[in-house]
């Protein structure tokens, strides 16, 4: 496992792989600087294993966004990650403004399995059907 944080002056992330799914923990208010960050992190994680299916578990139920300018790398890494592999995306999130964004830009994924969850045990189960050797603390 290996694990890659960063803390931007506004917003911060961490980005962990284990076996064949990254997890992905957003928070704060996010500048671009801080997108490309993460889209960066998440690059490198998800590389090596972009040979065969993965997946990601995506938790923003601490994320407070940010401005417009975030949302143009996340299309890319997310572009990207379709073409290599990633099947699945379960996306925890509680705000309803962060739903209806999530949704408005992964609407053209037609490869991904994309699933919203309030709870992160439940999105961590449906994962972990997928990708049963998968261990993730639900804290």
């Amino acid at each position: 496992m290996r694990t890659v944080n960063a803390m931007a002056m506004q917003g911060s992330f961490c980005v962990t792989r284990q076996g064949q799914c990254l997890i992905l923990n957003f928070s704060g208010s996010w500048t671009s600087f801080t997108s490309r960050q993460m889209c960066e992190a998440y690059y490198q994680q998800a590389l090596p294993i972009s040979h065969h299916p993965w997946g990601t578990l995506m938790d923003t139920s601490s994320w407070l966004m940010g401005d417009a300018d975030i949302w143009m790398p996340l299309t890319k890494i997310l572009q990207w990650s379709e073409l290599n592999n990633q099947h699945h995306l379960a996306l925890v999130t509680t705000e309803r403004l962060q739903q209806i964004m999530l949704k408005r830009t992964l609407t053209p994924f037609r490869q991904l399995c994309i699933e919203f969850f309030e709870d992160r045990n439940r999105a961590i189960d449906w994962l972990q059907k997928e990708y049963p050797t998968l261990k993730i603390d639900a804290g």
